[in-house]
């Protein structure tokens, strides 16, 4: 998972839209889309107004988002 479906997976369970969860992070709701949609990735610090916004750490916002790895894929690099 990538941090973009990492944000919107918490403002779906933060029964947030787009446009309020951009609101509360002081973030235009453009660029909160093209981050969850993975088209840019958020600056450090727009990920902490993000994360401030939803209520949790930069930390916890991240921790779910290197799941999908598998050391297998690494194999041969």
């Amino acid at each position: 998972m990538d941090v973009g479906k990492a944000i919107k997976r918490m403002r779906v369970q933060s029964g947030l839209t787009q446009e309020q969860l951009a609101a509360r992070a002081n973030v235009s709701p453009s660029s909160l889309h093209y981050i969850e949609t993975g088209v840019n990735s958020p600056s450090i610090r727009t990920l902490g107004k993000i994360a401030g916004a939803l209520g949790v750490s930069a930390a916890e916002l991240l921790a779910g988002i290197g799941d999908e790895f598998e050391p297998a894929d690494c194999q041969g690099a």
